[in-house]
């Protein structure tokens, strides 16, 4: 939470069992990491479905030899209080450490991990390098700031493009409607109403 913004941070995985991060904002004074402590035996990984401040703020709170996947497009945020919207949004210059263990992903990229497998959908607009993980065997989409229950992600912000809206978002309408949305802000949903509420949009 910095001054009023946060975004969802998620865990993904069963109790007691490795798990998936996606979108650590914040560390929470120490907090997220006590929850992972507590309710998983460890951490596979840190999914980022982009590199604004306020969904990359926790990195730097875990162990830097837990693979951290993200988008080359965004990987400029770290070290860039402009693309990682800190100094535009608040006035204070926010940067970070790049992550030790990196993994750089692309459009189509299938991961497969030991307890989990997903497919990254690449959906620039929001910012070049903002991406959607898939995981179809859950049926669920964490979908960062591309799209919401209620609407899609700004484009007026450094690296935010409103001419990749159309083709980004026709890039989720293959999937089953009845996947599961995770949004960067507010509320989850199923997908074919995200799709239905933003078609003002694009």
């Amino acid at each position: 939470n910095y001054g009023g913004l946060c975004c969802n941070i998620f865990v993904l995985g069963e109790e007691g069992g490795p798990c998936l991060v996606v979108d650590p904002g914040s560390d929470g004074g120490g907090k997220l990491q006590e929850y992972l402590k507590k309710h998983h035996s460890c951490v596979e990984a840190v999914l980022l479905t982009h590199g604004h401040f306020d969904h990359i703020g926790g990195i730097e709170s875990f162990d830097p030899s837990i693979p951290v996947f993200m988008h080359d497009e965004d990987v400029v945020c770290f070290s860039s209080s402009r693309y990682n919207v800190s100094y535009p949004l608040i006035g204070r210059e926010i940067t970070f450490e790049v992550p030790k263990n990196l993994y750089k992903v692309e459009d189509e990229d299938e991961i497969v991990l030991p307890s989990f497998a997903f497919k990254v959908i690449h959906t620039p607009f929001h910012t070049q390098g903002s991406v959607c993980y898939y995981f179809p065997n859950l049926g669920l989409l964490f979908s960062g700031d591309t799209l919401f229950h209620f609407g899609i992600g700004r484009t007026d912000l450094p690296g935010g493009s409103s001419s990749q809206i159309q083709d980004s978002l026709r890039l989720l309408e293959p999937l089953p409607p009845e996947t599961k949305l995770f949004p960067g802000h507010d509320s989850s949903c199923l997908l074919k109403e995200a799709l239905r509420n933003s078609k003002g949009y694009y």
